[in-house]
């Protein structure tokens, strides 16, 4: 027990010490390295008792549609566990795991939420964009681009105006959610993340475009 309780104080010592901004990304993966293996662990028992002798044939089939869900649920989880979450959770989470001492935060709550967006102040107050902005923005747009990306893979009725409406909505529901987690909401996050999900899905239409064939196998899912 002992070794084990050294082992989690020198890997907690380690990410938020010398792992600068890294240390809740890393302090995020174990969980949602739990959670990916647990939806696949799930999906290959369903699907071997749904099909049976013919399991291994149909999971060839459709090895590319499996491939490109797990890799969204792996996305999804670490939406989930990152950003849905307080913003010390993870590392409080670990120094507690390593330490036994969990630290309450006094006001989880921040119930703030900017309505401004960026642009605005950049056109009427002649606001100057700094590289940390623009930085932040960029990320929260990469961020999203994975999910308009997959979800015509994984959902056919997925169209332009439909992915779309699922990133704001997503984005939305994610920037409610961050006002009682002491993140706080944000319009300019929610118009990259929306921005994102476009740019995936026209980057899905591409693909389709250059490589219809590869688009199709990309799309077959065991029936």
């Amino acid at each position: 027990m002992n070794a084990i309780k050294n082992l989690l104080k020198q890997f907690y010592d380690w990410v938020k010490y010398e792992t600068g901004s890294l240390d809740t990304v890393i302090f995020v993966l174990p969980a949602v390295i739990v959670i990916t293996l647990t939806y696949w662990l799930i999906r290959r028992t369903w699907h071997k008792r749904k099909f049976g002798k013919d399991f291994k044939a149909k999971r060839r089939q459709c090895r590319l549609n499996e491939t490109i869900r797990l890799l969204s649920v792996c996305w999804l989880s670490f939406i989930s566990t990152f950003v849905l979450m307080p913003y010390d959770f993870w590392w409080k989470f670990w120094k507690t795991a390593a330490y036994g001492k969990w630290e309450a935060r006094p006001d989880p709550y921040s119930f703030d939420w900017n309505v401004k967006p960026l642009f605005v102040w950049l056109i009427a107050d002649k606001y100057i964009l700094s590289a940390g902005e623009a930085i932040h923005l960029l990320e929260n747009v990469a961020l999203f681009v994975p999910f308009g990306l997959a979800l015509p893979f994984v959902w056919k009725r997925a169209g332009f105006f439909k992915t779309f409406l699922a990133g704001f909505i997503f984005s939305f529901v994610i920037e409610l959610t961050q006002i009682f987690t002491g993140r706080g909401g944000d319009i300019d996050d929610l118009i990259c993340n929306t921005l994102g999900a476009v740019i995936g899905y026209l980057l899905y239409l591409l693909i389709q475009r250059l490589f219809p064939r590869f688009t199709e196998k990309c799309k077959t899912t065991a029936k």
